[in-house]
């Protein structure tokens, strides 16, 4: 049987969500979360990145699991050996970098009692998240994060503009 020329929908529709709410994510915690203070009125804050984070998370490993037990389309080629390494490197690395995320994320969230207090309104929001472990995980996956998502957009322009190869066709609906 001859190998798709898309990847299966269901892996796009996960692509495409999980872009979507890993941008939403960084950005969020970036320039918004940071300007509030940890009290009770970040709770409501914390709850949307919280919700946000965990459905990555489930995301991640869904799709995973539909990319081992799915067709895909052929290795992409940049046209250089070098690049190709790298671009296969960079999207294990956006895997592990958002799997990191969640983990680490649910990982703060459970040492500083961040459930009982973002959904069950009891205990504390801490003061400083620096005191638990995951929290430095967590912001250097973040940053990671900014730079592989940065490098993986730069490709796929390259591949759009540069090389006109039209390798985006694959990430996106339509005849397998």
């Amino acid at each position: 049987m001859e190998s798709p020329k898309r990847y299966h929908p269901l892996l796009v529709a996960i692509h495409w969500i999980m872009a979507i709410l890993i941008l939403f994510n960084l950005l969020y915690a970036t320039f918004a979360m940071v300007r509030i203070p940890n009290d009770a009125g970040k709770a409501p804050v914390l709850m949307v990145h919280m919700l946000t984070g965990l459905t990555v998370l489930g995301l991640v490993i869904v799709r995973f699991i539909v990319r081992l037990t799915t067709k895909l389309p052929p290795a992409a080629t940049s046209g250089s050996k070098l690049l190709d390494v790298l671009g296969v490197v960079i999207h294990w690395t956006l895997y592990l970098a958002a799997f990191g995320m969640g983990l680490s994320g649910l990982g703060l969230a459970l040492q500083s009692g961040l459930f009982g207090s973002v959904f069950a309104g009891q205990g504390q929001i801490p003061v400083d998240f620096y005191e638990f472990g995951p929290r430095i995980s967590h912001g250097f996956l973040a940053t990671a994060l900014y730079v592989v998502i940065g490098l993986h957009v730069a490709a796929a322009l390259f591949h759009e503009i540069i090389r006109k190869d039209r390798l985006m066709r694959r990430m996106w609906f339509g005849k397998r």
